[in-house]
């Protein structure tokens, strides 16, 4: 009916109404075509009153593995992944490579490889930060990922060794206040306490540190999409093997 079709839904009864979608969805998991598509769920947020962008980063938050290894504090790996419906134009993929200098600052280098469209941050900075863009069944896949490990590794065991460090430079004034049987004695817990002292002061900064690039690239691939999204429906990007100007 007319009237239903003109309705607006608050935002608590657009919950309910999506919950039920999904609900909807689970059933029919036997069924050879499950759940709904990327463009679907697009066309029924549209309905209600929301961005079709907002379904993008909606999903791409629902994915987003990463490697967290609790020995180094933090994950040593960052990755966001989502598809958008349609290809991008070769004008949007230039804005695309614009928002990830800008966030990144630097200019990046593109390439092909295996019918996918890379962008990588390059030997202009240590960070391992790339994009790949791919058609797959009448969408496009974007994946945007950050390889740490050589960080992390560095954080804890810079912080290792100063901790160590540390405890060599306590051994002059213990020396002097225990004298030089009792300090032998305790060299190897000196050592060892500092040194796990100083790995665990790495850990703590190298958490911080990952938590600062994770919202990094998570403002950045929320851009990537909105950009995305708005240029799925220009004219398909440059076949593989030919280089942006």
């Amino acid at each position: 009916m007319a009237g239903d079709d003109e309705r607006r839904f608050d935002e608590r009864e657009a919950g309910k109404i999506l919950a039920r979608v999904a609900e909807l969805g689970e059933r029919r998991r036997d069924d050879a075509k499950t759940g709904l598509t990327r463009a679907e769920l697009e066309d029924v947020a549209a309905e209600l009153g929301y961005e079709r962008a907002l379904v993008a980063r909606a999903s791409a938050e629902l994915a987003r593995p990463e490697s967290d290894d609790r020995l180094w504090g933090g994950p040593t790996r960052l990755r966001f992944e989502a598809r958008v419906a349609g290809a991008p134009s070769q004008r949007t993929l230039e804005h695309i490579y614009d928002a990830l200098r800008r966030a990144l600052g630097v200019p990046g280098e593109v390439s092909e490889s295996g019918g996918a469209t890379l962008w990588s941050a390059g030997a202009a900075t240590s960070r391992g930060v790339f994009l790949t863009v791919r058609e797959v069944d009448g969408e496009t896949l974007y994946r945007l990922e950050e390889q740490m490990p050589v960080d992390a590794r560095a954080s804890s065991g810079v912080g290792a060794v100063l901790g160590f460090f540390i405890a060599s430079l306590a051994m002059i004034p213990l020396k002097v206040l225990l004298g030089k049987p009792l300090l032998m004695l305790m060299i190897l817990p000196l050592f060892v306490t500092g040194a796990l002292a100083g790995w665990a002061v790495g850990r703590a900064r190298w958490r911080l540190k990952s938590a600062e690039r994770r919202a990094q690239l998570e403002d950045v691939f929320s851009d990537i999409l909105e950009l995305a999204s708005a240029g799925a429906e220009e004219a398909p990007a440059l076949p593989a093997g030919e280089e942006p100007e």
